[in-house]
């Protein structure tokens, strides 16, 4: 996998959406690494393509849930991974996310979801 890649700036001019940009990036840097992150001692990378059609994946399920355009989406987890891959979702289905780390209490996680009109709530573990 080559970690360098000449930058296409044009690439911003040619999007005519947040959806479309995340997909053009996909397409122009697809094997450059998006993010990496250390798991179990080893590091590990994830590629532009593969960061977008996971993203195109999971928001394939979401829409498949019912979540249209505009509608909000509770993501209650802490930095990793799949936080990312769980926004890109969201904002690919034209819907937004309502973000908090996993770093509150249960009271505050209630009041949040309650009064954030979110039809989904996407939470990084049952706690």
């Amino acid at each position: 996998m080559s970690t360098t890649h000449p930058i296409d700036r044009h690439v911003y001019d040619r999007a005519a959406s947040l959806a479309d940009l995340y997909r053009l990036v996909g397409e122009v840097y697809a094997d450059c690494p998006a993010l990496a992150w250390k798991e179990s001692g080893e590091y590990r990378t994830l590629s532009y393509r593969e960061l977008y059609e996971r993203g195109a994946a999971l928001g394939t399920a979401l829409i498949g849930l019912g979540l249209q355009a505009r509608e909000h989406v509770a993501l209650l987890a802490d930095n990793r991974p799949e936080w990312l891959i769980c926004d890109f979702a969201i904002l690919l289905c034209g819907a937004a996310d309502v973000p908090r780390a996993a770093d509150v209490t249960p009271q505050e996680i209630s009041f949040i979801v309650a009064h954030s009109d979110s039809v989904i709530v996407i939470a990084e573990n049952p706690a």
